[in-house]
């Protein structure tokens, strides 16, 4: 990403969850699961961050793309202004929804004549233009992305007040299901695959249920053309990410005239791809996994005053400590508030969520991990330690597992007090299931 060149940039700053809404939370408090217990879905996301930020007069904005920082877990009422736009003009026709009452077995003129019908056809006609480009892959599968982007952009050049303002912007390109548009295929891996076979990658392959299915009933045999292909689609939404946040960036620069604008760029939480754990069992998503390929992302900070900071390993929870310093505390020296901990710690609490006992050919223990177990890594230099709450422990050093003895005392410590914590934080509660519409949008992104 060229808009590195001049920022801090962290390769592996530490997650502080390995899915979106414990980690949204940890990074909107500067707390970790166990302290802010918000991670069972349907939970409320709170956002003290912005609740500051408003005090301070800032305007505050949210454009978001993901389920979970959504109106859907109150995540929007501390904002100013949050929009969560999506595939469709919402005012108009909708193909897909017609498509799944038919199943599938209608004509293109039918899906014409339906938008033409509405009583708003100009908004049913752009859908059916969506859709049409979606299904020849000439535009990227993740509308909701797009048009958050869109909007996001459209809110920034539109920006006139003196006071100080905070935007919140996420995008979904990255995260799955992966649908690039052919032109981005090309240019990523000088390919471009049929949408019906990305299609089937997706939800056979990756989807973290149907591929553990897989993995599991086919005694662990995944066909590697398959996650090779995966890995392409990936690199390309990567690529999509990128685009769209230089181009975020470019506009903040030109509407602010290099003022003093503090940018963060980063992911909540990474995805593996088929990729073997440490007990060599592949996984894919971010479910079930202690994976460094999830619990590790990116982090770039962007200020015109930003200079070289201390030796360690940052934590996305440190996101809010950095805003509130520079914003509330009105710290002059942005670089002397970015933390770096000795001990990173990555929680991962089980959810509760009776859908992961009941899922074939997968086994308990596996079922077990998102459900049941409790997980919590501790990083400390170049070491990581997990223990989980079934009494599992691994130690390794240099990426080379290593017998417990050799762990130093600090790390398993650090551990073991996050996963006391996380016991009791947990107290086996969990709110009632989301409505269809959500559930089918969650499921879709292989959350359930």
């Amino acid at each position: 990403m060229e808009i590195s060149q001049g920022g801090v940039f962290y390769e592996h700053a530490v997650a502080p969850a390995r899915w979106s809404l414990p980690s949204h939370a940890s990074i909107f408090s500067g707390k970790l699961p166990s302290e802010h217990e918000i991670f069972y879905d349907g939970q409320n996301l709170s956002a003290p961050l912005v609740d500051e930020l408003n005090s301070e007069g800032y305007t505050t904005s949210g454009f978001s793309a993901n389920p979970y920082a959504s109106e859907r877990c109150s995540f929007d009422q501390p904002f100013d202004i949050f929009e969560e736009p999506t595939r469709y003009e919402e005012s108009g026709f909708k193909p897909a929804e017609y498509d799944s009452v038919h199943n599938g077995l209608w004509h293109y003129s039918d899906v014409v004549k339906q938008a033409l019908l509405n009583d708003h056809p100009i908004a049913s006609i752009k859908n059916v233009a969506v859709d049409s480009c979606l299904k020849l892959g000439l535009i990227n599968g993740d509308q909701r992305t797009h048009n958050t982007f869109q909007r996001a952009t459209k809110f920034l050049r539109q920006y006139s007040s003196n006071s100080p303002f905070f935007t919140f912007i996420n995008l979904m390109s990255t995260h799955s299901p992966y649908q690039p548009s052919a032109q981005r295929q090309w240019r990523v891996s000088n390919r471009i695959h049929k949408q019906d076979y990305i299609e089937h990658l997706n939800n056979s392959f990756v989807r973290p249920p149907e591929f553990l299915e897989k993995y599991y009933s086919t005694t662990h045999e995944i066909n590697e053309t398959h996650l090779q292909n995966i890995k392409d689609l990936y690199k390309s939404e990567v690529k999509n990410a990128s685009i769209y946040a230089s181009r975020l960036y470019k506009t903040v620069k030109e509407v602010q005239n290099d003022r003093d604008t503090l940018v963060v760029i980063t992911a909540d939480h990474g995805q593996a791809l088929g990729e073997p754990e440490y007990n060599g069992e592949r996984r894919m998503g971010h479910v079930e996994t202690v994976s460094d390929n999830v619990l590790k992302v990116p982090l770039l900070i962007l200020h015109p005053d930003i200079n070289d900071i201390p030796d360690g390993t940052a934590e996305l929870r440190s996101i809010f400590n950095l805003c509130r310093n520079a914003a509330v505390e009105k710290n002059e020296e942005v670089t002397s508030v970015i933390e770096r901990s000795d001990i990173c710690i990555s929680e991962c609490p089980a959810t509760g969520n009776e859908d992961y006992l009941n899922r074939n050919n997968i086994p308990d223990r596996v079922n077990d991990l998102q459900a049941k177990i409790h997980t919590v890594v501790g990083y400390y230099d170049n070491m990581k330690y997990m223990e989980r709450s079934n009494g599992e422990q691994v130690f390794w050093k240099a990426s080379s597992e290593e017998s417990i003895e050799a762990a130093p005392s600090i790390l398993i410590e650090a551990v073991q007090d996050r996963l006391t914590d996380l016991k009791k934080a947990n107290k086996g509660h969990r709110p009632a299931d989301p409505e269809d519409e959500t559930k089918k949008r969650l499921k879709d992104l292989g959350y359930i």
